[in-house]
């Protein structure tokens, strides 16, 4: 969340000021952890997609609902670092043999709008999932959004850190990422 007033992307050493009961669990959390061990690593991330068993992720949700011709409206103020599942998991274990503690941000490499992650996203599909129509997919205001709890508008991850710590590791694009996904294809299906 907010970070003392300040607009992210956010480095590990900025100020937290979650704004919403989940931003504020997950910070307990962290702090839980690194209390209970201080040579432990916590990973914050966010926007995380890719293949999954229960394909719930918006990659999903965006591609099932466009290729079933429903329209879609995401928020095109919400700014973040959507970041690949896998590449997550191999910087996990990169920071792990690396012997890192602390906290550690692993986020995308692009700086997006959720409404341009949509569409870099059916851009990145179209070639290989027929039949999804991107005119329906819309931009709308967070406040007029639906959603329940408060979100960030100006979020978003540094990676200096974890980059220093890791060197080699770099996330892929979306573009690159759904390549990836395409010619990797585990979990559900997408579309489906």
């Amino acid at each position: 969340g907010g970070a003392g007033g300040k607009v992210g992307p956010y480095s590990e050493g900025d100020t937290v000021s979650p704004l919403n009961v989940y931003g504020a669990s997950k910070l307990a959390g962290e702090t839980a952890v690194l209390k209970a061990d201080p040579t432990a690593i916590v990973i914050r991330t966010n926007v995380v997609y890719g293949p999954e068993a229960a394909g719930k992720n918006f990659v999903y949700q965006l591609a099932r609902k466009l290729k079933a011709g429903e329209a879609i409206s995401v928020p095109s103020d919400q700014v973040n670092t959507p970041t690949y599942n896998r590449d997550l998991a191999d910087a996990t274990r990169r920071l792990v043999e690396a012997g890192a503690a602390g906290i550690f941000n692993v986020g995308g490499s692009d700086v997006l709008g959720r409404l341009a992650f949509g569409q870099r996203v059916v851009q990145a599909l179209s070639p290989a999932l027929a039949g999804l129509n991107g005119s329906l997919l819309t931009g709308v205001a967070t406040s007029n959004a639906g959603q329940a709890a408060l979100r960030p508008l100006a979020s978003g991850l540094t990676l200096d850190k974890t980059l220093a710590a890791i060197p080699g590791w770099k996330p892929r694009s979306v573009e690159e990422a759904i390549q990836h996904w395409m010619d990797n294809p585990r979990g559900k299906p997408l579309g489906e």
